[in-house]
């Protein structure tokens, strides 16, 4: 292991064990001043969550294990890659409760707490997705200046996240533009962190960091551009709630004058009873073919990002099928 004495966050502790210590156990909760009744509670609704899952469930989209997929790829070394998985399953859970809370879509065990509650248990998450994280800096650092680096990245991609979530939640009237820069700034920032997360397990190169974190940016997209189409269906679906996806957005700019002051009057006031219709108006102006082309274009980006590294075969074309399988949402209804 490498010396880590002059990291500047040796003194962070996890699992009662200090950072950089061979003892660490690889437990994620920070035992040391946590109280036992919210860990409690982290733990129960962790266990409602994206990334508690069995492995089986897990590699069904295979978005839980970005980190260790894209690690595999480059074929780095595993050590601090245990570490990092748990902080990318954290804060991959904390953002999937924001977006319930915020949705209001609370089921299960979650809907046992009230908002207040949850969004301190959010906030915990993301805390303890951050402790692990440095946990694996220091594991993998001899000095502190890449630490330092990938950590801010880190951060800021959060931020990028939260600030696209208060685009989503403030903006009634977005355009199309903003509807995709909203996704950039949502899922395509988080799944840029996921991938980046692994390339920096995996290599010693900040170039091969950057070009996962590009290939990331075209999964996330995806994965928005999946979830806007489902978001169209379904009991709580995203027109009930008169919320502005990329293809609403895109019917606003295509319709004519009276269809789209139409739309524009049930998103200020929907009802059940116009849903049907406004679906169809939606779809019959060409939405899921606008949406279709969009995600072919963002899917042979990501795989030409690919194509330009050196990669292990097998992880690569999991990569690779993981886009198409993104990308192939044109039939959800």
């Amino acid at each position: 292991m490498r010396r880590t004495r002059n990291f500047p966050y040796s003194r962070y502790v996890v699992a009662g064990v200090r950072i950089g210590g061979s003892s660490e156990r690889g437990e994620v909760w920070c035992l040391e001043r946590l109280d036992s009744e919210y860990r409690s509670a982290l733990t129960q609704a962790l266990s409602g969550l994206p990334g508690q899952s069995t492995p089986v469930e897990q590699n069904q989209t295979g978005l839980l294990n970005l980190p260790s997929l894209v690690c595999r790829a480059v074929g780095g070394e595993y050590e601090c890659l245990v570490t990092i998985s748990k902080a990318w399953r954290l804060l991959y859970s904390a953002f999937y409760l924001l977006d319930k809370i915020e949705d209001q879509e609370l089921s299960g065990k979650l809907s046992q707490y009230d908002t207040g509650v949850l969004t301190n248990i959010t906030t915990g998450l993301i805390f303890q997705a951050e402790i692990a994280l440095i946990n694996a800096v220091v594991k993998k650092e001899s000095s502190s200046e890449r630490g330092e680096h990938f950590l801010i990245a880190f951060n800021q991609m959060a931020l990028a996240v939260c600030a696209g979530q208060h685009q989503d939640l403030s903006s009634s009237n977005m355009t199309l533009a903003q509807a995709w820069e909203n996704a950039a700034g949502k899922s395509g920032a988080f799944f840029a962190l996921g991938c980046r997360l692994g390339a920096y397990a995996g290599a010693e190169s900040s170039e091969t960091e950057e070009v996962f974190t590009t290939f990331g940016y075209c999964l996330g997209l995806l994965v928005q551009l999946a979830n806007d189409v489902e978001g169209l269906w379904g009991e709580y679906n995203d027109l009930s709630r008169g919320k502005v996806t990329i293809p609403v957005a895109y019917a606003l700019e295509v319709l004519p004058s009276l269809e789209k002051d139409k739309l524009v009057r049930y998103l200020d006031s929907p009802n059940t009873h116009q849903e049907t219709t406004i679906r169809q108006l939606i779809l019959t102006n060409g939405a899921l073919v606008y949406m279709a082309l969009e995600a072919e274009k963002i899917k042979q980006r990501g795989k030409k990002v690919l194509d330009s590294l050196s990669l292990n075969h097998d992880p690569k074309k999991q990569l690779e099928s993981m886009l198409d399988q993104t990308a192939c949402f044109t039939q959800i209804q």
